[in-house]
């Protein structure tokens, strides 16, 4: 994990329930283009969700670049 803690923590259940229904993630050590690929990984829209096309997962600043891979 680049946190090192779970993603969605609350103080109690329903808290921590809540946050995973409205995708809240509260970023402490995560780069600016680390959180850019969490959040559209978590995109509640499946058309505007990263992962719906393999080359936008691929060309995002920490997609899985690899010149042996097309």
């Amino acid at each position: 994990m680049i946190e090192g803690i779970l993603p969605f923590h609350g103080d109690t259940a329903k808290m921590t329930l809540q946050m995973i229904l409205l995708g809240k993630i509260e970023y402490t050590y995560a780069s600016p283009e680390a959180q850019s690929f969490i959040n559209a990984l978590l995109e509640p829209q499946p058309s505007k969700r990263l992962g719906s096309n393999l080359n936008d997962v691929k060309n995002h600043p920490v997609g899985m670049k690899s010149d042996t891979h097309p």
